[in-house]
């Protein structure tokens, strides 16, 4: 997975959130994480 992909500024929350369910479906537990923080950092 390419980080540039997971930097806030070019990823919409919507966008993430598709990327978290991708993460939950494959189980990849450490990826997952890192997204929903910062799915978190960008939402509050």
């Amino acid at each position: 997975m390419n980080l540039y992909l997971l930097s806030p500024i070019n990823l919409s929350v919507s966008g993430m959130g598709l990327l978290l369910q991708k993460c939950l479906k494959e189980k990849l537990l450490q990826p997952c994480k890192q997204i929903h923080a910062l799915m978190l950092n960008i939402t509050h």
